[in-house]
């Protein structure tokens, strides 16, 4: 499963530090609980695909579109999921992990900024 810490660490290519909300990481973490109930394989398609979102995110924030005035989002293909996130100074921070069945929006309370 994906560690979670201070920051997204990569021999790749540069990246801003990657900073997740505690709601994310639970949002990300009962998806992954509920494929891995499913199938194994089905987790860890999972998990290479936020790995894989994050990795975008980290090296290119500006690329993706916007879901408010401060808020951009990656989705997660073929996973019915999409990462939102905010660009703040150096860091970027993970403010949910969204299924598409989840009412829109339901994150903003998550974050003010």
């Amino acid at each position: 499963m994906i560690e979670f810490g201070d920051g997204f660490e990569s021999e790749r290519v540069a990246m801003s530090r990657v900073r997740w909300l505690p709601e994310a990481e639970a949002d990300y973490e009962e998806g992954y609980e509920w494929y891995f109930e499913q199938s194994e394989r089905a987790a860890e398609g999972l998990e290479r695909a936020v790995d894989g979102a994050i990795q975008k995110i980290a090296t290119s924030p500006e690329t993706y579109p916007h879901c408010g005035p401060n808020h951009q989002f990656v989705t997660m293909k073929p996973y019915p999921y999409r990462i939102v996130y905010r660009v703040d100074r150096n860091e970027i921070i993970i403010i949910a992990v969204v299924h598409g069945s989840r009412q829109p929006g339901f994150w903003r309370t998550r974050d003010r900024s």
